[in-house]
């Protein structure tokens, strides 16, 4: 059985020979070699690399065969073959062509083409490989390294070099609509020119399967200069940096999108968490630098209540998590061969996983799933009159895969709790009169005074004037919430006013209450104990649920 794979200019046939094509296409692009197994180093099939060579050769006229590359484009039946290309109309297939069980070419489904770069919200076919990062010929960090992209269709997608294929360097489940994402630890790979190649195939690891892709990516492992730790106030225009939360040392980066709506002075951003290899909140070292991976009272599952439990990013970070029957009450730690969090370009993507892959179900009660909430390390010492500052906190993320008793929440409460201070910009979990689809959320705070009824989620978000075509949480949308230092306050969903009302940043959220700090929260969770509705157990064939985020931002004035 041979694995076809077409790579920018170049057509590899495994185990016979590789042929340089005219090809008009830049892109490196992957085919689906149906029926082939990349793991028996691409065996040789009947037919070889001259014209004297048996059926599905390389004739004088270029590859033949009965199958292969039909005028046209890349299809099933046919392939790539064009006037004035390097393809003879033959194509490639035949007897010992590309698939092991069919001859003629490829079998049932056909040749699936992708490439590296392009727009990643373009549909593809299935069974396609597409890589959008890195870029071909990129240099890339040598530290880690975000490999991501498109493979419908595809189970498990891998990352091999020369050395490293079983083990691969990295291994990824796409999600449900293809997209992955993986990171590459490259601190232990050599510096300079290097080959990575980029597998997917549709079955799990080390199973037997019908299709198969590669993308072969030529880069440079080298320093690469980020963006610089934060030094408090940079030159104007340069670099965005993290920032300091002090307000007298302002980060560097864009205003709020609300401004304009909001009015009056200008605000300073004092916290700037742009997530992605291109931002600010680069990779894991800065995510550690950053955030939490458990709340504001050192708790993995608020307390108890929560199924699935926060997983540390590593050993150094994980803490006690008793009442969980969790192995010696330890947090569990991220798993690079199952990761938690990854990041892209311009995201940070968390996912809710089981926490052992012997698992058959997760049960929220048992609290045996893992998820990649944070929190921030950084709280405002208080908020509204306390604090004698307004305050504005713009996020904008999504869930772009979803499951019964998903648990999404941004919201902020103090170092004391006694039902408030707590402000929920954003929650939403999956019960069953609200999953499928994820369209509804709620905005409350607790202790506070709020002015529209979320009794009923949807019933709110149509009296605030939100459309319904607007609610899908797969989507990403920016919620701001605008907290005055008269203690008065707003929250805007993409540009709609859904909560106003006052609260008192105190414990219990009353006037005359003990003051108390304001930290700031990301559930990227699954279930809770203590609501029947998600209270339940799902096969492991339901998750990995994926939230992303995109950047959250914290301005004073």
């Amino acid at each position: 059985m041979r694995q076809i794979r077409f790579s920018g200019a170049v057509f590899v046939v495994c185990g016979a020979a590789s042929f340089a094509l005219a090809c008009s296409k830049k892109d490196a692009t992957a085919v689906d070699g149906s029926g082939c197994d990349p793991t028996c180093g691409g065996s040789s099939a009947t037919g070889g690399s001259s014209g004297t060579m048996g059926s599905g050769g390389m004739s004088a006229g270029g590859f033949s065969g009965s199958g292969g590359f039909a005028s046209g484009g890349l299809s099933g039946a046919g392939g790539a073959s064009a006037s004035g290309g390097g393809v003879s109309a033959g194509g490639v297939g035949g007897a010992g062509g590309a698939s092991g069980a069919n001859t003629g070419g490829a079998s049932t489904g056909g040749t699936a083409a992708g490439s590296t770069g392009g727009d990643a919200s373009t549909s593809i076919p299935m069974y396609t490989l597409v890589v959008d990062a890195p870029s071909d010929q990129a240099t890339v960090s040598n530290v880690s390294v975000v490999v991501r992209g498109r493979a419908p269709g595809f189970l498990n997608v891998e990352v091999w070099d020369a050395t490293h294929q079983m083990p691969p360097l990295a291994r990824v489940a796409p999600a449900a609509d293809g997209t992955f994402s993986v990171t590459v630890d490259t601190t232990s790979l050599a510096d300079g020119a290097t080959t990575w190649t980029v597998w997917g195939w549709d079955s799990p690891p080390n199973q037997p399967f019908n299709h198969t892709a590669s993308v072969t990516l030529h880069l440079t492992i080298g320093a690469v200069v980020s963006n610089p730790p934060d030094a408090g106030n940079p030159p104007a225009g340069g670099p965005e940096t993290i920032g300091t939360g002090d307000i007298t040392k302002p980060a560097e980066g864009p205003a709020p999108t609300e401004a304009g709506t909001v009015g009056g002075a200008p605000f300073t951003l004092v916290k700037n968490w742009d997530f992605g290899t291109n931002d600010t909140i680069t990779d894991t070292a800065t995510l550690i630098s950053e955030f939490n991976f458990h709340d504001q009272f050192g708790t993995i599952a608020n307390g108890t209540n929560y199924g699935a439990v926060t997983v540390a990013a590593n050993s150094a970070t994980a803490i006690s998590a008793p009442n969980l029957g969790l192995p010696n009450d330890m947090q569990p730690v991220e798993d690079p061969a199952h990761p938690t969090r990854e990041f892209t370009a311009d995201s940070m993507k968390a996912y809710v996983r089981p926490l052992s892959t012997s698992q058959t179900t997760c049960t929220v009660s048992k609290h045996d799933a893992g998820n990649g909430s944070i929190t921030a390390k950084w709280a405002l010492s208080n908020g509204g009159t306390l604090l004698g500052k307004d305050l504005l906190w713009e996020t904008r993320a999504r869930m772009p895969v979803a499951a019964a008793a998903y648990w999404f929440a941004i919201w902020t409460a103090g170092n004391q709790w006694n039902k408030g201070a707590e402000m929920d910009v954003l929650e939403s979990f999956g019960t069953p009169n609200i999953y499928p689809p994820p369209a509804a959320f709620h905005v409350d705070s607790v202790g506070g005074s709020d002015n529209i009824d979320y009794s009923s989620w949807p019933t709110g978000l149509t009296s605030a004037g939100v459309p319904t075509s607007d609610r899908d949480l797969t989507g990403y949308h920016t919620w701001t919430w605008l907290y005055k230092k008269d203690d008065s306050y707003v929250v805007y969903f993409d540009g709609y006013v859904v909560q106003t009302g006052s609260i008192h940043w105190t414990l219990g959220g009353g006037q005359s209450g003990q003051a108390i700090d304001m930290s700031f929260l990301f559930d990227f969770g699954w279930g809770h104990t203590q609501i029947s509705d998600v209270n339940i157990s799902l096969p492991v064939s339901s998750f990995p649920i994926t939230y992303e985020i995109d950047y959250s931002r914290v301005y004073l004035r």
